[in-house]
Parts: structure tokens; C-alpha cells; sequence
């Protein structure tokens, strides 16, 4: 008996519709999203990239990994143009 692998055209095919219906789901969850949740995804990506920095950058910033979150809620809300 032989065995389907992942490279059938069925698999292939599911995989590009998934894909699209998954891009066209997240579309409609931004499209829907509240100023608050926007904001608070933006600090949570800002929070993200200050904690791949090294301690040195983080000092040159004036911080330390223990204030980087206090850092980020303590500036003022983005403004984002929707």
C-alpha cells in the first residue's frame, strides 16, 4: 500500500486556499479592530523589539530589561491614522 505524501496536488491545493482564507480572515480582524487594541498592539510589537536589543543598547536607550515595559507604557499613545 502505498503511502500519500504532502506534495499531491490536493495537499498543494488546500494549502493555497487555507492561505488566502487565512490572509482574507486577518484583513477583516484588523479591519475591525478598536483604536485601543491597535495601540495596544503597537506597544506589545514596540515591547518585542526593545527585548531582542542587547544590554548595551538598552543603556545607551536609558533602560534596563526591568523598565523596558514602563518605557513603552509610560510614552505617549500612538497616533495612528486609520
Amino acid at each position: 500500500m502505498t503511502m500519500m505524501t504532502s506534495n499531491t496536488p490536493f495537499t498543494s491545493e488546500r494549502s493555497v486556499v487555507l492561505g488566502a482564507l487565512h490572509r482574507a480572515l486577518h484583513w477583516i480582524e484588523r479591519q475591525l479592530e478598536t483604536p485601543a487594541q491597535t495601540r495596544l498592539r503597537a506597544r506589545t510589537a514596540r515591547i518585542e523589539a526593545l527585548r531582542l536589543l542587547s544590554d548595551d543598547q538598552l543603556a545607551a536607550r536609558g533602560m534596563t530589561r526591568d523598565t523596558i515595559t514602563a518605557h513603552v507604557f509610560a510614552e505617549p499613545p500612538l497616533r495612528l491614522n486609520r
